[in-house]
């Protein structure tokens, strides 16, 4: 029995070497793993000191960390490795950009932030829709707010808002390479108020580029953001057609470019405020209805809006400014006194009534019409073919 004690014995000995020459070699590819680490990281500090003798290039930098985070990534999170590119790499990062001109070559360094972006996020994912932290900020997002950011600053300040192609290219290319709150502290914080000064010293009446020419580019980097200079823009539509008369159909053509822009009920307000005040004056006073001699210049130009204007307000404008007189004057020429020609009569009713065309359909319009047949079947019995 003692025997077989000391022979148990020596099985646990040798399970208890083999278990501490396991642990050595565990810790001796330790030990090895991070002397290669050591070594790969000692290399890159002293080859970016000033005066080295071979010079670190960003092509090294990226090598060695692509080296780190695909046989080292654990030793990377560990120690936080990847804050040595705000010593190392930054500063080469720095220099590459000195001399690029965003606005003439916005695309130039987009492959050296999307292999950095790979390279300093270390796979992981952030919401880059907040604003980070300023002591905590990911190193990809520092890398663009110390470096990237100053040189866009630079080109704003150097930018004419009305030459809007280049700045949307250049914004629209870095997009997909922006974090999220970077993006919106630029539409917010510099492109809107550039874009706000400007509205506000357009002038429609003397300005002879349309604003729809340098703003509009801008709405699908905006959106929503463009919401607060609308108002000064119709407020100086409104203004700019205070003298206006329908016979100009400039008017027209400044407004149109803003149908899709402007909401339902902005857009509405602005046309029965500004425009159809002067088409209702236009038929009051300078439409005359005259069977014997029709002038029907004003009728055409305040029919050219029957498509632009909020329908019902349209029609009801005609009701009151066009049919009232129309059937006094039909009503006049029926009298026996006048001994009417009813086949004039007819004709006569007919063109006006093509002159409406879609607008023909309305229940108002319609109306008026049938009760224009009923009129005259009432004063001329002949007219029941009418």
């Amino acid at each position: 029995q003692q025997l077989r004690h000391e022979q148990d014995r020596l099985v646990r000995l040798k399970h208890e070497h083999e278990e501490l020459e396991k642990s050595v070699s565990a810790d001796r590819k330790h030990i090895d793993r991070l002397q290669s680490v050591s070594d790969l990281t000692t290399k890159l500090v002293e080859r970016s000191q000033p005066g080295s003798s071979y010079p670190l290039t960003l092509e090294d930098c990226e090598e060695t960390w692509s080296i780190l985070q695909s046989h080292y990534l654990q030793e990377c999170k560990l120690y936080e490795l990847s804050k040595l590119a705000v010593p190392v790499v930054f500063p080469i990062i720095a220099k590459a950009l000195e001399s690029w001109d965003p606005l003439a070559t916005s695309t130039l360094p987009c492959d050296m932030f999307t292999r950095w972006r790979t390279l300093l996020t270390d796979g992981r994912h952030f919401d880059d829709s907040v604003v980070p932290n300023q002591k905590a900020m990911p190193l990809y997002d520092r890398l663009v707010w110390e470096h990237w950011m100053p040189k866009l600053r630079q080109a704003m300040q150097g930018w004419n808002v009305r030459t809007s192609e280049p700045m949307i290219e250049l914004l629209e290319t870095w997009l997909p390479l922006l974090p999220g709150w970077v993006t919106s502290h630029i539409l917010d914080q510099w492109v809107f108020p550039k874009l706000e000064r400007e509205v506000n010293e357009w002038n429609p009446t003397t300005d002879p580029q349309p604003i729809n020419i340098w703003l509009h580019p801008w709405l699908p980097l905006m959106s929503h953001r463009m919401e607060p200079i609308y108002q000064p823009i119709r407020y100086r539509l409104s203004v700019a057609l205070t003298n206006w008369h329908p016979r100009d159909q400039s008017a027209r053509a400044m407004l149109m470019p803003w149908v899709n822009v402007f909401s339902q009920g902005s857009m509405d307000h602005l046309l029965t405020r500004s425009i159809l005040p002067k088409l209702a004056e236009c038929l009051s006073r300078e439409l005359v209805i005259d069977p014997s001699d029709q002038k029907l210049e004003p009728f055409h130009w305040v029919m050219a809006w029957s498509d632009f204007m909020p329908r019902q307000a349209f029609v009801d404008m005609l009701d009151k400014h066009f049919f009232r007189k129309w059937v006094g004057v039909l009503h006049q020429w029926l009298q026996p006194i006048n001994s009417p020609n009813y086949e004039e009569v007819i004709r006569w009713y007919s063109e006006w009534k093509n002159l409406f065309g879609s607008l023909s359909d309305h229940p108002l319009v319609e109306a008026r019409f049938k009760s224009v047949i009923e009129m005259m079947h009432h004063m001329v019995l002949p007219f029941k073919s009418v």
